[in-house]
């Protein structure tokens, strides 16, 4: 394994040519037992007998066995990078390759080849760039002033039944909540959408109904851009918590809903609009 991982960051060695690696005994021996034949015939009978050959404690592999098992990885990470680069809105000019395997001359080749307009910046030990900008964000989180939303986040809502909006199948025609269309998305953050960290920008304002003087504000993720409704596949529950609508005098009035993304955490905060009085939750950032 040291071998192979000394191979993905390539340290210099041309992956065009042959690679041998050295084998421990232990693999002829499994061979065998699980075969009846050596390591060497096994693969001599194999549609491999051209591509990998055995000599000694070593197998040696042509360079296109070595080429086809980087295409994959490589050929995922292009496609992920023009995902990111069609989307007009973050107008990207320059790619920084971090990770042991940006260390990978031929990754480097691969990724030049595929994106000629951008400047491609590779760090000294980026291997190591993870790991020290980890170490960076611990002791200050406001190292990153902006950082791109990886899910379109929303409010569960109740409201009336607007038949030019909602399908008639979520109308509800009976007990409580007759008339109205429960489990709508009410979107506060796209995603990939650019959110300055540690600011308050995303806000929606609720007008309590028929009495009601507190609610459950309820936040959901989607990997979706536009989801409609929280029960969507896409969806997933974030958590919730108990927004009071009453001042110190016991007046019902609105709430305005803040969100902001600071750290590694979501903070909900909701401000009644007369008091001032506001109540808070903080979520962990979804993986």
């Amino acid at each position: 394994m040291r071998t192979f991982e000394l191979l993905k960051r390539d340290n210099g060695h041309d992956i065009s040519n042959n690679v041998t690696f050295r084998i421990p005994s232990s693999v002829n021996e499994i061979v065998c037992k699980l075969t009846g034949s050596s390591l060497k015939e096994v693969l001599k009978n194999s549609v491999y007998d051209t591509h990998v050959s055995v000599v000694r404690d070593k197998l040696r592999f042509a360079s296109n066995i070595i080429v086809a098992l980087f295409k994959g990885p490589i050929g995922s990470i292009i496609e992920h990078l023009e995902s990111i680069f069609t989307n007009e809105d973050h107008n990207i000019n320059t790619i920084v390759m971090v990770g042991g395997f940006s260390e990978s001359k031929y990754l480097q080749q691969q990724i030049r080849l595929a994106f000629p307009d951008k400047q491609v910046i590779i760090p000294e030990e980026a291997g190591l760039a993870v790991l020290k900008g980890a170490t960076m964000f611990g002791y200050n989180m406001r190292q990153i002033e902006t950082r791109i939303s990886r899910y379109t986040f929303g409010l569960a809502l109740t409201t009336s039944f607007d038949v030019h909006a909602h399908p008639i199948n979520r109308l509800v025609i009976e007990g409580p909540l007759k008339g109205k269309v429960f489990g709508l998305f009410s979107k506060l953050v796209e995603i990939g959408q650019a959110l300055d960290a540690n600011t308050c920008a995303c806000t929606q304002t609720f007008v309590p109904q028929d009495g009601i003087t507190y609610y459950d504000a309820c936040l959901y993720a989607s990997t979706s851009a536009n989801p409609q409704f929280i029960d969507e596949p896409e969806c997933f529950k974030i958590g919730s918590f108990v927004v009071n609508c009453t001042d110190q005098n016991g007046e019902v009035g609105s709430t305005t809903l803040w969100m902001c993304f600071g750290g590694t955490e979501i903070v909900v905060l909701a401000v009644h609009n007369i008091s001032g009085l506001n109540t808070s939750a903080v979520f962990n950032l979804p993986e």
